[in-house]
């Protein structure tokens, strides 16, 4: 069975990404907004309303938060893909491609559970989904696994063009996710809404990884389960070694 539709992967890989980025940062702001004395919900739900003073209190903090996540998001991955690279060469890119679009999947299921709550939690709380992208790879893992597998699948004469409509795919689903981004975060539900979305897309990326995504690595029944114990040991190792 052939990789035949990277392109699928790619598109819902970034739609989420792009529709989601600056309506997790209104939320942060809400909520840090929330917080500060005497502001009300019907100033703090609209960004544009929030007086100067109260934004030069909680953009320290807003500031430090996403900070933070980036941290979360990228380190661990950014660091580990360099043993988890070689790893499927011998072990298999499928893995690491479910791992981490089940690791995408949490992450807005649960921010699309944590903002029914939005008015009781403290914003530092809605970090946590970033958790699950970090111990399951991010973006940089994913990306990694999807092009060894395009390079596994393709010859000389096809790859760059296989390539090329990966990167096109992620392009156009960023794009689109721009345009529609003003539209579904608006009203009294846009939170939910944008996340519920983005949790759907990352369920059908799933599912579409899941079934149509093979393997494109010759794996034996012997070596693979020792070595994959072994990584997934160094890795979760090095983010212990991280977080002392």
């Amino acid at each position: 069975m052939e990789f035949i539709y990277p392109e699928v992967l790619a598109f819902l890989l970034l739609f989420p990404a792009g529709l989601s980025k600056g309506v997790f940062t209104n939320l942060l702001m809400e909520s840090l907004c929330m917080s500060v004395k005497n502001m009300s919900y019907d100033v703090c739900s609209h960004v544009e309303l929030i007086p100067g003073d109260v934004q030069n209190i909680i953009q320290p903090e807003l500031n430090r938060l996403l900070n933070w996540q980036v941290l979360i998001e990228t380190i661990l991955p950014a660091f580990c893909v360099i043993f988890l690279g070689p790893w499927s060469d011998s072990h298999g890119r499928r893995p690491l491609i479910l791992i981490s679009v089940l690791g995408q999947f949490l992450y807005y299921f649960i921010l699309s559970v944590q903002v029914l709550f939005n008015d009781l939690l403290p914003a530092s709380y809605y970090l946590l989904p970033s958790i699950p992208i970090g111990l399951s790879g991010s973006y940089s893992v994913l990306v990694l696994a999807i092009v060894c597998s395009i390079t596994d699948f393709t010859t000389t004469e096809n790859r760059a063009a296989k390539m090329g409509t990966f990167q096109a795919s992620c392009m156009v689903g960023s794009l689109i996710a721009q345009f529609l981004t003003a539209k579904v975060s608006k009203g009294p539900h846009g939170f939910q809404i944008t996340f519920l979305i983005c949790a759907v897309a990352c369920f059908i990326n799933l599912l579409y990884a899941i079934r149509f995504v093979p393997e494109s690595v010759n794996l034996t029944r012997v070596s693979w389960i020792p070595y994959f114990s072994f990584s997934i040991l160094l890795y979760y190792s090095i983010l212990a070694s991280l977080l002392i």
